[in-house]
């Protein structure tokens, strides 16, 4: 492999690895901010 096919594996890989990073963050978010209104939610009702 040349430097620069080298280069741009792993420039993709990381930005794979920050995409799917970004988007369990996200996840998690939702998540807690679905949690968090369905307690109020549920006290409500």
């Amino acid at each position: 492999m040349k430097e620069t096919e080298i280069n741009f594996t792993i420039g993709s890989k990381s930005a794979i690895s920050l995409e799917s990073l970004v988007l369990s963050r996200a996840l998690i978010v939702r998540e807690t901010i679905q949690g968090y209104y369905f307690k109020h939610l549920g006290s409500l009702l």
